[in-house]
Parts: structure tokens; sequence; C-alpha cells
């Protein structure tokens, strides 16, 4: 594997539990992926920021830089959700101060965050207070004056760059959630197949203990019934009776066996050839078929 894609999934997979659902767990990627991504980014600003004197602006870019490695750090021990607060709530406090102090177009990554909330969280209050609180900072950013005079305003051509980020930042989000929509898609249809498989190896696995099971009951039955009847006598009962007792007992190791068999072909485990003692293993099938070959005057 290519040394730089194994690093990729490495930080993508931080955190990863086999407790998680898959669900939880394409959710815990995205996070860790776009945190990783949006380090750099933040990190970038806040350097480009503090060469050009902002220092409240470099500050903030800063604050979001910690903030992703926290979330980073968080999913590592598994706190999901503390992981989580921190990566949308945490970040949109930042950028609201960011938005509403230099009026530099944060509120497309807000608007981003917003999304991710939809996305992330499947409480339907949460996601419904999210959006109204952000919605409110998004307006008030847009339309409410900061009232004080900020360090250095930022340019224009900085504006522009912050818009094509936010308009990145979205198409990013959005595609996270369609390949992951593709992603668990694929992995249902694998276990649907899987099932239908299993299915199809229970109904076989069903017809072979039926087949058999049957034949040996059927000679018990016959046995207990001429018994009953009194068609056999007492001192060919008592033969009788240990020859029944015989079969129950090699129809339990057959049993046995066949359950073994099945358990391994429903996990699709391998098999492990190994050594057995052939002449045992055919006395034993002899001793259970015994009834058969005499109904057939066979000898063995």
């Amino acid at each position: 594997m290519n040394p730089s894609l194994n690093y990729w999934n490495k930080i993508r997979n931080i955190g990863y539990h086999t407790d998680l659902s898959l669900y939880d767990m394409k959710v815990l990627n995205n996070i860790n992926s776009a945190s990783f991504i949006f380090i750099l980014v933040s990190f970038l600003y806040a350097v480009l920021n503090f060469f050009q004197e902002r220092a409240l602006l470099t500050g903030i870019n800063f604050s979001i830089t910690l903030n992703l490695v926290a979330v980073l750090v968080l999913n590592h021990y598994r706190k999901y959700n503390f992981a989580k607060i921190v990566l949308l709530y945490f970040n949109a406090l930042s950028l609201s101060l960011s938005g509403f102090i230099y009026k530099n177009q944060s509120e497309l990554y807000l608007l981003s965050i917003l999304i991710a909330i939809a996305l992330i969280y499947r409480n339907k209050i949460t996601q419904i207070v999210s959006s109204i609180i952000l919605s409110a900072i998004f307006l008030a950013i847009k339309f409410v004056p900061y009232p004080f005079e900020v360090d250095l305003p930022v340019t224009q051509d900085r504006t522009i760059l912050n818009v094509f980020g936010g308009l990145c930042c979205l198409i990013y989000i959005m595609m996270l959630q369609y390949n992951t929509q593709i992603s668990m898609n694929k992995k249902i249809q694998h276990q649907h197949l899987l099932l239908q498989k299993n299915n199809e190896n229970m109904k076989k696995i069903l017809s072979i203990i039926a087949h058999d099971v049957r034949a040996p009951l059927g000679s018990i039955q016959n046995l207990l019934f001429l018994y009953k009847e009194k068609i056999i006598s007492k001192e060919i009962g008592t033969d009788t009776f240990e020859s029944i007792n015989d079969r129950l007992t090699n129809l339990d190791s057959t049993l046995v066996d066949l359950l073994n068999w099945s358990s391994t072909s429903l996990r699709r485990s391998q098999a492990i050839p190994q050594d057995i003692n052939l002449q045992e293993a055919i006395d034993h099938l002899c001793l259970f078929q015994k009834s058969q070959f005499e109904n057939k005057n066979l000898n063995i």
C-alpha cells in the first residue's frame, strides 16, 4: 500500500472501535478526515494573519486549529460526543467572532457547520435548535455592524479567498456525505447477499440433518412398536433395547458432528485438515448404519 494512503487511513480511523455501528464508523471517518484537512487550512490562515499583523484574527484562527486538534485527541480516547461538540459548536463560536468582527465571509463556514450538524446528529431537537442559533448568528454577521474598530480590516482579495474556501468546504462536506451513503449502500447490499447465502446453506444443512436422523429414528420406532405389540419376546426385547441404546448413542454423536459442521458452514470458517484414524471412522459409520445393513441383508 502507498505509504501516504496508509497514513491517511490511520488518520481517518483514529478512535475506531469494533463496537461502533456502520453509521457511527462512517461519521468518525468523516470527522477525522475533515478535522485533519482543516487543521492545515486554519493554521495557514493563522500564519498569514500573523504576518499581516491581524493579532485578533490570528488568535481566532489558531483557536480553530487547537479545536480541531482536540477533536482528533478526543476521538482517539473515544470521547466521540465531546469531539462532535468541539468540532461543531466551539468552531462555530470562533467563526462567528471572526465573521462578526471582520466581515470576512466566514458565514459560509457556518453554513457548512449547519449542514454537518444536520448530517451528524439524528436528534431533531438538536438539529432545530442549532439551525435557529446559527441562522440568527448568520443574520447578525450580515446585518449588524461591529461597533469597535478592528486592528486591520480584511482586504477584498482575502474576502474572495474566504468565499472560495467556504464554497470548497461546502462541496467537501457534501462529497463526504455522498461517499458515505454510497459506501453504506454497498455494505448493506453485501450483507444482504451474505444473508441470502446463509439462508440457502441453512436449508441444505436442515435437509442433510433430516435425512441422516430420520432413518435411525424410524428403525427405533419400529423396534419399540414390535416390543409394545408383543411381537417379539422379552429375550429379543432385551437385545432390542441394547440395540436401541447403541443407536441412540451413535445418533447423539452424529448430531453433534452435524451441528458442528453446520456451525462452521454458517460462519464460513476455513476448514483445517487433520489426520484421522480411518478404521475408527469406518467402524463408526458402519455401526450407525447397522440397522440399514441388516434390513437389506448386507454384510460388511
